[in-house]
C-alpha cells in the first residue's frame, strides 16, 4: 500500500468515525436524553423529525461546495474543516444549555449540530469521488463505511458508561472530541489529498443522469434499503413482543448487527476488486436473504444474534458496495450533488422499508414480511445480472 493510499483510508476512516458519534447520539441518545428530561414521545417525534431536514438537503449543501470555493481555499477541505468545528462546537455547548434548560436554545444547536455533520460529510464523499483512483475505491468505502460503524459502535458501548459516571454532559464532550482526529488531518494532508486537477462547475454535468446504469443502481438501492430496513426497524418489536427480550438483550441484539456491519464493510474493502461490482451484489443479496430467512423461522436466543449480525455483514457490505459504484457513476464536476442524490434513494428505500414492513408486521405478522423481503432481495440478484462489472459515468 502506497504512502498516498495509507493516507487517504486515515483521513476519511476519521471523518466517518466522527459522523458514526454524532449519528449515535442523533438516532439514539437524543431520544433517551429528552424523555428523561420530560418530553412526551410526540414532541420527541417532532423534534427528530426536524433533525432529518439537514440529510435530506444535503443536495443543496453539495452544489454549494461544488460550485463556490469557500473563501478562495477550496471545494472540499475548508467545507469539511467548517462542518467539523461546527458539529463540535455544537455538542460542546449543548450540555450547558441543557442545564440552563433553555429548551429552544438547545433545539438550535442539535440543529446546528446536525448540519455540520452533513456539510462535512457531504463534501467528505465530493473529495473521495475526486481524489480516489477506481481501484482504490472499494477500500476506500470500506474504511468509510467500517468507519462509521465502528463510531456508532464505540459511542453506543462508552456512552452509558460516561452519563452513569460523569453524567450527559460527558457524552456530548465524547462526540465533540470524535471530530478532533478529522480537523487535524484534514489540515495537515490537505496538500497530499487535494485533487491533482481541478473540475470546473457545470450545470450540463447533470446530464450525466441520463444513463442506465444510475438508475439501475438507483433501484437496487431502493429494493436493498426497504428490505434490510424494514426488518430491522421491527426487529427489536417483534423480540419484545414475541420472544420477551428485554432492554439489554435487544441492546445486544443492536450491537451484534452493528459488529456484522463492520465486518461487512472490512470483506468489501478485501474482496471487492476481486468479485467485482456483479458478482458482489449476488453475494450480498444472498447473505442478505439467508438472515431474512433465518430471523423467521429461528426461535433459540442464540440464533437471534448471528443473524442480527448476518444482516449486519449483508448491509455493511452493501453499503459500500453502493457507495463505491456510485463514485463511479459521479460526474466530477458535481462530485458532492451527485454523489448526495444517490444516497437520497437510500434514504426513499429506507423509508419506503418502514412504512411497508409496519403494514405487513400488523396485518400478516414479522415472520411473513420478513419472507416477502427475499423476494425483494431475489429481485436485485435479476437486476446485478444488467450491472457492468467497471463502469464509468
Amino acid at each position: 500500500m502506497t504512502l498516498a493510499q495509507q493516507y487517504r483510508l486515515l483521513l476519511f476512516g476519521s471523518l466517518y468515525f466522527a459522523q458514526g458519534g454524532a449519528l449515535s447520539y442523533f438516532l439514539s441518545y437524543n431520544i433517551v436524553f429528552l424523555k428523561g428530561m420530560g418530553y412526551d414521545a410526540e414532541d420527541i417525534g417532532a423534534f427528530q423529525a426536524v433533525l432529518i431536514l439537514p440529510f435530506v438537503l444535503k443536495i443543496v449543501l453539495g452544489a454549494i461546495s461544488d460550485r463556490f470555493s469557500l473563501f478562495g481555499l477550496g471545494h472540499r477541505h475548508p467545507y469539511i474543516l467548517l462542518g467539523l468545528l461546527i458539529q463540535a462546537g455544537a455538542f460542546l455547548l449543548m450540555p450547558s444549555i441543557a442545564d440552563a434548560r433553555d429548551w429552544q436554545l438547545f433545539f438550535i444547536a442539535a440543529l446546528v449540530g446536525a448540519v455540520g455533520m452533513a456539510l462535512y460529510d457531504t463534501c467528505t464523499d465530493g473529495l473521495a469521488v475526486e481524489i480516489t483512483p477506481e481501484d482504490d475505491r472499494s477500500q476506500v468505502q470500506g474504511m468509510m463505511v467500517g468507519a462509521r460503524a465502528a463510531g456508532i459502535l464505540y459511542a453506543m458501548l462508552m456512552g452509558p458508561l460516561l452519563v452513569e459516571q460523569w453524567g450527559w454532559s460527558a457524552l456530548f464532550v465524547m462526540v465533540a472530541v470524535f471530530c478532533l482526529p478529522g480537523m487535524l488531518l484534514i489540515i495537515s494532508l490537505r496538500k497530499l489529498t487535494t485533487a491533482s486537477h481541478s473540475t470546473t462547475f457545470s450545470w450540463h454535468a447533470f446530464s450525466s443522469f441520463d444513463n442506465s446504469q444510475i438508475w439501475l443502481l438507483a433501484l437496487i438501492g431502493v429494493l436493498f434499503a426497504l428490505a434490510l430496513d424494514g426488518i430491522l426497524t421491527f426487529l427489536s418489536l417483534n423480540l419484545a413482543s414475541a420472544k420477551g427480550f428485554e432492554l439489554y438483550k435487544l441492546s445486544w441484539v443492536l450491537i451484534a448487527a452493528m459488529l456484522g456491519r463492520l465486518v461487512g464493510a472490512t470483506l468489501f474493502g478485501v474482496f471487492a476488486n476481486k468479485l467485482g461490482y456483479r458478482n458482489g451484489l449476488v453475494v450480498v443479496s444472498f447473505i442478505a436473504a439467508s438472515g431474512c430467512l433465518g430471523l423467521a423461522v429461528v426461535d433459540a436466543e442464540a440464533w437471534v444474534y448471528v443473524m442480527a449480525a448476518l444482516i449486519g455483514v449483508a448491509y455493511g457490505f452493501f453499503m459500500a458496495l453502493y457507495a463505491a459504484m456510485a463514485m463511479t457513476l459521479s460526474n466530477p464536476g458535481i462530485a458532492a450533488s451527485m454523489f448526495a442524490i444517490f444516497m437520497i434513494f437510500l434514504n426513499v428505500g429506507a423509508g419506503l422499508g418502514q412504512l411497508v414492513a409496519g403494514q405487513m408486521t400488523s396485518s400478516y405478522g414479522f415472520q411473513i414480511m420478513s419472507i416477502s423481503m427475499v423476494g425483494l432481495l431475489a429481485l436485485n440478484v435479476v437486476l446485478s445480472r444488467y450491472v457492468r462489472t467497471r463502469q464509468s459515468p
